[in-house]
């Protein structure tokens, strides 16, 4: 569970437990971004081609 402190948070959970939590933040990391993902997902969900 993603609680946002200096991240920004791009999705959040629609479920009354988990209202409190992001889903999907991003926050700047060196020159370029850093995406966390926080949810029960397979690899075949998280597949992506990276540019």
């Amino acid at each position: 569970m993603i609680c946002p402190t200096t991240e920004n948070a791009l999705y959040s959970h629609s479920d009354r437990f988990y209202i409190n939590y992001a889903a999907l933040t991003v926050n700047k990391y060196g020159n370029g971004l850093a995406y966390y993902v926080g949810t029960r997902a397979n690899a075949g969900v998280l597949s992506f081609d990276c540019l």
